[in-house]
C-alpha cells in the first residue's frame, strides 16, 4: 500500500477529506476521487492484497476456532459464550427496531418531500390551470384480503373537463 500511496492519494488534497460537518456533495465529491484512484492501481497490486488479506482471514479464523472449543470446555466457558449468544440477539434486535424507525421516518420525509414538490408546482402554474378546483373522486378497488374498498383520492378538474374534454393536468396521485 506504501508503494502505491501517490496513485491512491493523488488530487485527493484538492478535494476536502470526508467530515462529518461537511456536506453530503463533499462526502460524496472526496469518495468519488478515491474511487477513481483506486481504479487506476495495477492488478499486480489488487491480487497482492486479496492474497495477504486471504492468509489474515485465515489465521483469524484459525485463533477464533481454537478459543471457541477452549472456552466452551470449562462451565464458566459455556455460560458466557451463551451470554454472548444472547448479547449478539439482543443487538441484533435493538438494530432492527432502529432500522425500522429511520425507514418510517424516511417514509414521513417522503411524503412530506413530495407533498412540498406538488405544492411548488402548484404555484408555479400559469394563471389558467391554477383556477382548478380540486375534488375527491371515489376510487374502488379491493384490499390485500380481497374485500371490495372504497376509497377517495384527490383528481384535478378542470373548467374544460366538466364537458367531457381532458385536460392534459389531470392525475391521480398513488
Amino acid at each position: 500500500v506504501y508503494g502505491y500511496r501517490g496513485t491512491i492519494m493523488q488530487h485527493l488534497d484538492v478535494v476536502a477529506p470526508p467530515s462529518a460537518s461537511g456536506s453530503l456533495e463533499d462526502r460524496a465529491a472526496w469518495l468519488l476521487q478515491l474511487i477513481r484512484n483506486l481504479k487506476r492501481l495495477p492488478n499486480l497490486f489488487w491480487y497482492s492484497s486479496m492474497a495477504s488479506a486471504l492468509v489474515s482471514l485465515h489465521m483469524i479464523q484459525r485463533v477464533g476456532v481454537r478459543s471457541v472449543r477452549m472456552t466452551s470446555r470449562s462451565l464458566l466457558g459455556a455460560l458466557l459464550l451463551q451470554l454472548m449468544g444472547f448479547g449478539v440477539g439482543f443487538v441484533a434486535m435493538h438494530v432492527n427496531n432502529i432500522t425500522a424507525a429511520q425507514a418510517a421516518d424516511m417514509r414521513r420525509r417522503t411524503r412530506q418531500a413530495i407533498a412540498d414538490l406538488a405544492l411548488r408546482a402548484s404555484t408555479h402554474l400559469p394563471s389558467s390551470l391554477s383556477q382548478q378546483k380540486l375534488s375527491m373522486a371515489p376510487v374502488n378497488g379491493t384490499d390485500s384480503s380481497g374485500d371490495a374498498t372504497q376509497c377517495r383520492q384527490p383528481k384535478v378538474r378542470s373548467p374544460t373537463s366538466e364537458v367531457g374534454e381532458k385536460s392534459p393536468t389531470q392525475f391521480r396521485e398513488v
